[in-house]
């Protein structure tokens, strides 16, 4: 087999396995509410986020309470979509 058809041939795997792995995160997403799905998405956008954070972003798009974004952080990380790094005020989360 010609070296170029190898390679061309993984990276077709390649693709279909990123396909597949896109299409269940999107399945995932589909099961979160409206809120955890924003999040994620801010987490995405940034990399990492804080409760600050997510207060200041989404107090913009309608009051939602601290304790109700802390409650939705801490859901998503008990369901493995977040990992929580540190503790206190100094606390972040990322993604898994």
């Amino acid at each position: 087999m010609c070296p170029l058809t190898f390679f061309l041939r993984c990276l077709v795997r390649q693709k279909e396995r990123l396909e597949a792995t896109m299409q269940a995160a999107q399945v995932r997403m589909e099961n979160l509410s409206p809120l955890a799905a924003r999040l994620v998405g801010l987490l995405e956008e940034r990399g990492r986020l804080s409760v600050a954070e997510a207060v200041a972003a989404l107090s913009a798009e309608g009051g939602v309470s601290r304790n109700t974004l802390k409650a939705t952080l801490q859901s998503l990380t008990k369901r493995g979509w977040l990992v929580l790094q540190g503790r206190g005020r100094g606390a972040f989360y990322t993604r898994l």
